[in-house]
């Protein structure tokens, strides 16, 4: 069995972000819960799937950020992820999209079924880490002035 089976189902899937034909990130929802599995990232902890939360606040689709056309994903109005490339939305009870589906349907089934290692962070503390980073980029280029 796999990290929450009853939810990463084919009839949950929303849409996919990437190239549909190299491994794609897939977004599921259902009712107020959502959550995605990465199936191809650099960072080898950002595969899998992720935690799935809870929110009738939960928003997700494609916005211009910083004059780009990005998926990003809100909860209460507040961008919680920006993805680098967009939402295509797919609805898995269109004929018109079996295909598309089959492919997507893969990353529930052809990968590592766990938890992604990563997604055990709380959003608090993945907000302390980017500011560990930022604060640490302001300290080099301060000093290779």
């Amino acid at each position: 069995m796999g990290y929450r089976d009853d939810f990463y189902m084919v009839q949950n899937i929303l849409g996919y972000s990437g190239n549909l034909n190299d491994f794609p990130t897939v977004y599921f929802q259902k009712g107020d819960e959502y959550g995605h599995i990465t199936q191809k990232h650099g960072d080898s902890q950002n595969v899998g799937r992720m935690e799935v939360y809870k929110s009738a606040s939960y928003w997700i689709g494609n916005e211009m950020v910083r004059g780009k056309l990005k998926l990003v994903e809100k909860v209460n109005g507040t961008i919680i992820h920006e993805s680098r490339s967009i939402l295509t939305k797919v609805d898995t009870f269109d004929p018109m999209n079996k295909d598309t589906v089959a492919l997507l349907a893969q990353s529930i089934y052809d990968r590592d079924a766990g938890e992604k290692y990563i997604s055990s962070y709380s959003h608090e503390d993945f907000y302390k880490i980017d500011a560990t980073k930022a604060a640490k980029a302001k300290v080099l280029a301060q000093i290779k002035r």
